[in-house]
């Protein structure tokens, strides 16, 4: 295949000549990326190698087209297409209206042009006196084009066009950038394009592990993959806001079909039949674990430091739920003791393979948990190393002090509402992790280590945004009147509160010496929750 330019592989999309086998998925892309994509092209700058298969031993398709023929299927380049087609307005063959609609709204780019004739691409501009959308212009001869930026300008009193006929004339030759293609010929199988999904991966390109199962699955069940598969991982996200990676899904079937976490490892018997088989119980594992979670603050897989633990939690559920020795709450225990632990931190794939057996073998949920844990070594000391530490977002001691905050159902210091309560609550009142005494103003005062855990809390955005900003907690206690009460919710020690609500400032020696005994708190709390 020569390599075509971007006008054709618009067209292949939108006329069903190139389409999309079901076993990837939808289109992902947010607008930050369909942006990138158009600077590239509009500096003339490669944008990657779009791979095809032109086969016709594979017949299952994302969607069913009207085109009447067999489409060469896109296996590595579907974002980057769908993109192309929103710079012209152009619906690809394997969307339907509604999610067309939804997608090229979302990411529709703008020439924004102000008043003075300044003009940008990007998003459309509510300031500009001319937005005029790029796929009205892309299509256009260049005259066509300078003169319609030039009527638009002239319409909304825009004293100087010259700026924003430069960049729409400029933008007209994108269609003529040639995307190189690369093809898997007729004679490869389904197995063989999986095999090419791995040789993508090692070679730098971003592929989701799942793709390369799906690729085997989508062999032995054809429909399964888009009738059943995909719609739960979007009901997760739709319902729970849960974004699971479809690869750690299908390990937690092979898991418990075949005590496998390396889903390649698994006999074509577990994609042939096995999968539909273990798939309720896969279901109903995630599901009910899920809704735990919740109980214990754990609201999306983003903050689970790693995911490898989700896999493990959602097979012992799958194993074990139904029978008489399962204990949830030992379950959970064990589940946030991991994820500090750092148990799958090195060689998680190992790790995990391992473990795998021993839930398989297990012949009871008691067997099981004292399995998984014999080898754990992590008592106070561990977890006061872990507590001293620097604060990261998503990082193990994240997770812990999010679930003591929300166990106790800490509440905001201004607002007044829990945090189970923040985490339904909208955007601005939603989650933020607030540095007690503000790293800015710590930073100006000689106060060093504002960026330890045991200097963090979580409030909502509102308040940890606009209204204490940089103020030091001797100075926004007073002033919103924060009890001691909830001042010892976010586990402030009693000595401190009460010089805070007083307005009595700290030294920094004395801010050292809040920091260890509030350190000292989270890991009494942390081990009395882990039952260390």
């Amino acid at each position: 295949m020569a390599d075509p330019k971007v006008r054709d592989i618009i067209q292949y999309a939108a006329s069903g000549d190139w389409g999309i086998p079901e076993f990837q998925r939808k289109f992902e892309w947010r607008y930050e990326q369909v942006a990138k994509l158009w600077n590239s092209l509009y500096k003339d700058l490669p944008i990657g190698l779009i791979t095809v298969w032109n086969t016709t031993r594979y017949k299952e398709s994302q969607r069913t087209t009207d085109s009447g023929r067999r489409p060469i299927w896109v296996v590595d380049g579907q974002q980057r297409i769908v993109s192309l087609c929103i710079l012209t307005g152009t619906k690809p063959n394997w969307m339907d209206n509604k999610e067309w609609n939804e997608v090229f709204t979302k990411n529709r780019i703008f020439l924004n042009i102000n008043q003075a004739g300044e003009a940008a691409i990007g998003r459309k501009s509510i300031i500009a006196r001319v937005q005029i959308p790029i796929d009205e212009l892309i299509n256009k001869q260049p005259v066509q084009a300078l003169r319609y930026v030039q009527e638009k300008c002239k319409e909304h009193n825009v004293l100087n066009t010259e700026y924003g006929s430069n960049l729409a004339v400029n933008a007209i030759p994108i269609l003529e950038h040639v995307i190189h293609v690369a093809e898997v010929g007729e004679d490869k199988d389904v197995e063989e394009v999986a095999e090419l999904y791995t040789s993508l991966n090692q070679q730098g390109t971003r592929l989701r592990q799942g793709n390369v199962v799906l690729a085997y699955v989508s062999r032995y069940n054809p429909g399964w993959i888009r009738e059943e598969f995909y719609p739960f991982l979007e009901d997760l996200e739709n319902k729970d806001e849960w974004e699971l990676d479809p690869a750690h899904v299908l390990q937690v079937a092979t898991i418990l079909a075949k005590s496998k976490a390396r889903v390649r490892e698994a006999t074509p018997d577990m994609w042939d039949s096995g999968v539909k088989q273990v798939w309720p119980t896969v279901k109903q594992a995630i599901d009910d674990s899920i809704l735990r979670l919740w109980t214990k603050g754990i609201s999306d897989q983003k903050m689970v430091p790693s995911s490898y633990t989700l896999i493990a939690l959602f097979a012992i559920q799958g194993k074990f739920m139904t029978k008489p020795s399962f204990n949830l709450n030992q379950l959970l225990q064990w589940f946030i003791l991991v994820n500090l632990s750092g148990r799958y931190g090195d060689a998680p794939l190992e790790t995990l393979s391992r473990d795998s057996r021993l839930i398989f073998e297990a012949s009871n949920f008691g067997e099981a948990m004292k399995e998984l844990t014999i080898d754990i070594n992590f008592a106070e000391d561990q977890l006061r190393e872990l507590v001293s530490q620097k604060f990261r977002d998503n990082s193990s001691q994240a997770l812990l002090l999010h679930v003591l905050l929300w166990l106790v159902e800490a509440k905001d210091l201004v607002e007044g509402l829990s945090i189970p309560a923040l985490t339904q609550a909208p955007k601005n009142l939603e989650p933020h992790w607030h540095h007690i005494v503000p790293k800015a103003w710590g930073k100006r005062h000689g106060f060093e280590d504002c960026d330890k855990t045991a200097n963090v809390t979580r409030l909502c955005a509102e308040t940890n945004v606009r209204k204490l900003r940089t103020m030091p907690p001797w100075e926004y206690v007073p002033k919103f009147d924060v009890s001691k009460e909830t001042l010892t919710q976010h586990l402030v020690p009693d000595k401190y509160a009460e010089k805070f609500i007083k307005g009595q400032p700290l030294s920094p020696a004395e801010f050292k010496d809040f920091l260890k005994e509030r350190e000292e708190l989270i890991v009494q709390k942390g081990a009395s929750l882990l039952g260390i």
